[in-house]
């Protein structure tokens, strides 16, 4: 199933990019080593977890561009850390 305009809510991409700093974080260790404290991670988690839940109820939802949004934000993120 595809959106019929081809384009998806700015509230949308807004709440899927919420999760840039946890992306960050994690490309940040993967890439440079470079880890956080764990307070850090802990208070990250819940960000998913929320955001999915959000997206769960979005009268506009298509799993096609939940994947490109997620696909833009995690680069956002690994941009960020190179």
């Amino acid at each position: 199933m595809s959106s019929v305009n081809g384009y998806i809510p700015v509230s949308f991409n807004q709440a899927i990019e919420a999760t840039t700093p946890f992306f960050t974080a994690i490309f940040a260790f993967l890439v440079t080593y470079r880890s956080e404290s764990g307070l850090v991670y802990v208070m990250l988690l819940p960000v998913v977890p929320g955001i999915v839940l959000a997206s769960n109820n979005e009268p506009f939802f298509y799993l096609f561009d939940f994947k490109v949004c997620i696909g833009s934000t995690s680069c956002r993120a690994q941009k960020s850390v190179v």
